[in-house]
């Protein structure tokens, strides 16, 4: 029977999600069809009380839809399990697992799992965590994010070279330079005489893409005016970015008016997404005399 999910260039794992990730190699892996835009980056605290009698853990995915509503942390020992369920309508409200039965002597172990609208273990939009707690007894407790806030992305960049005049202006790659959140991009590094031309016209477009479901709320903004001439959109915010890479930014000059180093700061808000609020990266520019 043909599968209405392949698209030409995949590979049929792509379409499908395993019902029990965590089955060893020899067991058995069912497979159910994967649901497209329905994958979640969402992250959460949690603190283990010194002692080991509770573990608190504290959703921050934020609260505009579509968000995960329903939660559920599992700790073990490796022996005995304990477990607490959440389901909130707004899913950022601390909840407490009864972890006192469990043995502070051997190394736990906390399984958090999410899901929008459905009970955990449907098929649906959900996500799971495991983390390695180590022995409660001998750190006398534990906390931290995860994912870590170091480690957080939401939102991918990618700039594209749209025109220029500077015939020395040869490096910049015709795919484009991806640029991670809080990145900065030295403009120049792509002239073969590593500074710009006073009065030229280099012309970019801003691309981005999603890795999660938020919308982005506004245009975006430079932090100052010292490295961008203007910029344009066609885009009409509040706007869904897709999981493609699709122009944000269709006319992002750089300002080469006056000579001399210049940086400014891109940020573009994306609200609800947990530990990151918004992005941003910072371009770098060295105009010649």
């Amino acid at each position: 029977m043909a599968d209405n999910n392949y698209v030409e260039g995949n590979s049929l794992a792509d379409n499908y999600a395993y019902t029990n990730p965590y089955a060893q190699g020899g067991a058995i892996k069912l497979k159910i069809d994967k649901i497209d835009n329905c994958e979640y980056l969402a992250s959460f605290s949690y603190v283990v009380a010194a002692g080991g009698a509770t573990l608190t853990a504290t959703p921050i995915t934020g609260n505009l839809q579509p968000d995960l509503d329903h939660y559920r942390v599992e700790v073990s020992d490796g022996i005995t399990q304990v477990a607490n369920s959440l389901v909130l309508a707004s899913p950022t409200a601390a909840f407490v697992v009864n972890t006192s039965t469990l043995n502070p002597n051997n190394p736990w172990t906390m399984f958090f799992y999410g899901a929008n609208d459905y009970q955990v273990g449907d098929v649906g939009c959900s996500l799971d965590y495991k983390v390695e707690l180590g022995i409660i007894g001998v750190i006398g407790g534990s906390g931290d994010t995860v994912p870590p806030l170091t480690k957080w992305k939401n939102v991918s960049f990618r700039l594209m070279l749209a025109s220029t005049d500077d015939a020395a202006y040869t490096g910049f790659p015709t795919a484009g330079v991806d640029i991670e959140d809080g990145g900065t991009i030295n403009i120049n590094d792509y002239s073969t005489v590593a500074q710009l031309v006073n009065l030229g016209v280099y012309t970019f477009t801003l691309q981005m893409k999603r890795l999660t479901q938020a919308p982005i709320a506004a245009t975006p903004t430079p932090a100052n005016n010292d490295a961008y001439s203007s910029f344009a959109s066609t885009v009409t915010f509040p706007w869904a970015v897709p999981k493609q890479y699709t122009e944000a930014l269709n006319a992002l000059t750089i300002k080469t008016d006056v000579a001399g180093v210049k940086s400014g700061t891109m940020t573009i808000l994306v609200p609800g997404e947990g530990t990151k609020p918004s992005v941003s990266f910072t371009i770098t520019t060295d105009v010649s005399v």
